[in-house]
């Protein structure tokens, strides 16, 4: 359990890269520029700005991307998926529109995090968007 939000993690290594960035230790340096990280996982990442490896091909069309994030993200422009508001008949490419959306028509709080410190990534879409599929540890 995270010491810092309550927040539980089944495997003790999560836990701890959690908790890291509630105390902004960040002990993965780049030794290009000297930025450093939560993860060897967003360092390694990072690294990819330097070299230009772009190894997330599109299946769809030549473009490539560094992060996987970014090639899932341009995919929905070729399948047409979207974020459906749950509230309405409304739908949006982005999860932030979304998130905007709920706020100003709904006033509902966003219901994925935004690009940034709290990042969207699929995984926790996926997991978050049916509320029985969370898990959390109890001690």
């Amino acid at each position: 359990m995270c010491a810092y939000c309550d927040k539980g993690f089944l495997r003790r290594t999560d836990l701890k890269v959690h908790e890291s960035y509630h105390t902004e230790i960040k002990n993965y340096i780049c030794k290009v520029c000297e930025k450093s990280f939560h993860t060897p996982y967003t360092l390694k990442t990072h690294m990819r700005t330097h070299t230009g490896e772009k190894p997330y091909k599109c299946p769809h069309c030549p473009k490539a991307f560094n992060q996987n994030y970014d090639m899932l993200r341009h995919i929905r422009r070729h399948t047409g998926e979207r974020f459906k508001c749950d509230k309405c008949d409304e739908s949006f490419i982005h999860a932030y529109l979304l998130n905007s959306h709920l706020k100003a028509v709904h006033n509902v709080e966003a219901q994925f995090r935004t690009r940034g410190v709290n990042k969207v990534s699929v995984k926790n879409i996926e997991m978050h968007s049916v509320p029985s599929e969370v898990i959390k540890q109890k001690d």
